[in-house]
């Protein structure tokens, strides 16, 4: 054997998943008494995302290896004196790879788009009638 060769004797390899959510909302109210004027305005917005993905390391530390899929759905939603309105998007579905040398010493990585953002549903608006 050469005197510059080493020997890996195990290397590990997992599975991970990643997963985020996110809620806000807002609420405004007017009341002018002045010109009889009463108005209720709120938006709400939520969406998530998830991550998955295989990552490999040797039992030195030396290299490490993951790659990874990314997306995730967004919503918004909102309401006035005049009109109600709401959209439902995509992010875009995204590969990532990276490489570590040296327990993360040295790293590089690259992240594709592989489908881009998009709109699923709407912008849609729809008025809202002005008297009951």
């Amino acid at each position: 054997m050469p005197g510059l060769s080493f020997d890996i004797r195990a290397v590990r390899i997992g599975v991970f998943v990643k997963v985020g959510a996110f809620v806000s909302g807002t609420v405004e109210g007017q009341n002018d008494l002045c010109v009889e004027a009463i108005c209720w305005k709120g938006a709400i917005s939520a969406g998530g995302n998830a991550e998955g993905g295989l990552a490999a390391e040797d039992a030195a530390k030396i290299l490490s290896i993951t790659g990874s899929l990314s997306a995730g759905l967004a919503g918004e939603g909102a309401v006035d004196c005049v009109e109600v309105s709401f959209k439902l998007s995509m992010t875009g579905l995204k590969g990532k790879i990276t490489v570590a040398f040296f327990d993360g010493f040295i790293e590089v990585g690259r992240e594709v788009e592989l489908v881009p953002d998009q709109v699923l549903l709407g912008p849609k608006t729809f008025p809202l009638p002005t008297s009951l």
